[in-house]
């Protein structure tokens, strides 16, 4: 079936539209179309519930509510900024910062134990969401003597749903 109208829709700005995600429970969705800043909207109508404002002026490149937490999200700056925020009373509850390439990606698995952030060059870098320290790094190895060197931009991650140990990417 064709739909004729959407149920709601956002103001255009200058930045796109760079992240969305579904609360848990489905009343509530956030996305960034603004550099540093996350909204987040009623599913049902889209009435505007709250927007986080980060400390970069970067595009946000991640961003994922906690699957276990209510009022909990995680999200990533281009700059490398990672943090937590209660998405209720914007209290920013945790921040770290990933010094090095450019953040692509950022997800975290079904039980809410771990975040993987995407790096322009092509690593993974896996953490605990806990505490926000970095668990585990994946680099991607590439042959020094290839005359040609292959594209490491990863567009996205996924945690397998019931193995946090695999993830999926897409590059």
């Amino acid at each position: 079936f064709v739909i004729d109208k959407p149920a709601w829709t956002i103001p255009s700005t200058n930045s796109p539209v760079s992240i969305i995600d579904y609360s848990p429970d489905g009343s509530s969705v956030l996305f960034s179309h603004q550099l540093g800043e996350i909204t987040i909207a009623s599913s049902y109508d889209g009435s505007i519930l709250n927007t986080l404002k980060t400390k970069t002026q970067y595009p946000i490149t991640g961003a994922k509510f906690h699957p276990s937490e209510e009022n909990v999200l995680i999200c990533a700056s281009r700059d490398g900024f990672i943090y937590t925020f209660n998405c209720q009373t914007s209290e920013q509850i945790n921040m770290t910062r990933h010094l090095g390439s450019n953040l692509l990606s950022l997800a975290i698995d079904s039980f809410g134990e771990n975040f993987a952030i995407a790096c322009a060059d092509g690593s993974i870098r896996v953490y605990d969401a806990e505490n926000m320290q970095r668990t585990k790094a994946l680099i991607k190895s590439v042959n020094r003597s290839s005359s040609s060197t292959p594209n490491a931009t990863i567009y996205h991650l996924i945690f397998h749903p019931e193995d946090s140990n695999i993830i999926l990417s897409a590059s």
